[in-house]
């Protein structure tokens, strides 16, 4: 009788732990801050581009007052605020992009290195014109290319 009562009693003080699940569905890293209704700080979480993660907060069964909603205050890495989700119940599901605010963070600014190493690549783009032959101009499909090839201009199978 005592064990049953045990488990029952384990039951009901989790029923009251408070949970969130967070999900990043922008592409870039945020942090989520967790605020309860009455104003203090519940926790803070880094989570991933398009990663989830589960938030809980196993002391809301001791509080005095109630601790929902939940306020999630969603910051890029720079510490720009990125969105804000208010009223937030406990199990509730919540994603970054639902959050009102300017939802984007400022891309990480490129030193000279790697300034130097995007403009190889810009050059080597497969959507920049460059042919493959040396010594044919740009667009160019090569020495089978019927302008500028001598001979028959009718070319090809009958």
């Amino acid at each position: 009788m005592r064990f049953i009562f045990a488990i029952f009693l384990f039951g009901v003080t989790t029923l009251f732990a408070g949970s969130v699940r967070i999900m990043n569905d922008s592409p870039f890293p945020l942090q989520a801050e967790i605020i309860a209704s009455d104003g203090s700080h519940k926790g803070k979480l880094s989570i991933a581009p398009q990663q989830q993660t589960t938030w809980q907060d196993s002391s809301s069964g001791a509080a005095v007052w109630s601790q929902t909603p939940y306020t999630v205050i969603f910051t890029c890495k720079n510490g720009k605020q990125f969105g804000v989700l208010s009223g937030v119940q406990q199990g509730a599901t919540v994603t970054a992009l639902s959050s009102s605010g300017d939802r984007y963070c400022e891309p990480p600014k490129k030193n000279e290195g790697q300034k130097q190493s995007s403009q190889k690549e810009d050059q080597a783009s497969p959507f920049a014109p460059s042919s493959p032959f040396e010594n044919e101009p740009p667009g160019s499909v090569g020495p089978a290319d019927p302008s500028s090839s001598p001979g028959d201009p009718i070319w090809g199978p009958p």
